[in-house]
């Protein structure tokens, strides 16, 4: 649970499906399978941006690199945001969908929720633990998948004589499955009242706005923390 931080006792205020970028890299002599297959464990980036730059500074003709956009479900709170990623899709995420899911689904619900449905992902016979990736994103930026838009993949080759050489990229296939990502959003559309569902998106975005108007220090949340932090010591103090 470590890897969800301070979100476990935050509260779910919006669920929506974004673009990681899994980015894995070997030696242009090993096998295709070894660098792009699910032996290859990547490095998740929420931009495309971001994986680029880490290309960008270890690049080398020698090097094969590999990108590929993995659609997943990101968990809103007016503190930031989670990200959960099926690297594979053989999960279908089914442990967040269904009558079990549902409380955790619920805005105003704790993190934890969600948490623990997670880790019942992670148990699933024929799938890896590793496969399922917990990213606190916070209120970094990440890409929404939006409808019918195709899912990219790419591979780095090197063009070029031996005096100069650049680095070029070649398509490559992606045909993640994204159904059971759409059925998690519309259990959590149908468990919600679209009044709260637009209420807390609306508490989600200011939230937002106070965090890019503080240079990412949200002000009002360390004061509301003071505060809470004050009454617990008087209340101790009275009880004393």
């Amino acid at each position: 649970m470590r890897e969800w931080g301070r979100y476990l006792e935050d509260e779910l205020v919006g669920v929506e499906i974004v673009i990681m970028n899994a980015l894995t890299s070997g030696s242009i002599h090993l096998s295709t399978s070894s660098v792009r297959g699910r032996d290859a464990q990547p490095d998740l980036f929420a931009t495309h941006e971001q994986a680029e730059a880490v290309v960008d500074s270890a690049w080398s003709p020698d090097l094969d690199f590999y990108v590929r956009q993995v659609p997943a479900l990101r968990f809103d709170t007016l503190h930031g945001s989670v990200v959960v990623t099926d690297l594979w899709g053989d999960t279908k995420y089914r442990a967040l969908r269904g009558v079990k899911a549902r409380p955790a689904l619920r805005i105003h619900a704790p993190l934890m929720a969600v948490a623990e449905r997670v880790d019942s992902m992670r148990a699933l016979r024929d799938v890896r633990p590793s496969d399922v990736v917990v990213t606190a994103v916070g209120w970094g930026e990440t890409e929404a998948l939006q409808p019918r838009v195709a899912l990219r993949a790419s591979s780095s080759y090197a063009l070029g004589d031996a005096g100069w050489l650049r680095r070029e990229w070649i398509p490559e296939p992606n045909t993640y499955d994204r159904a059971g990502l759409r059925a998690v959003v519309g259990e959590f559309l149908r468990e919600n009242d679209p009044t709260v569902v637009s209420e807390a998106d609306g508490r989600f975005q200011s939230a937002r706005r106070r965090i890019e108007g503080h240079d990412g220090v949200d002000v009002d949340a360390g004061f509301a923390a003071m505060e809470s932090y004050l009454d617990g010591q008087r209340s101790a103090g009275l009880e004393d």
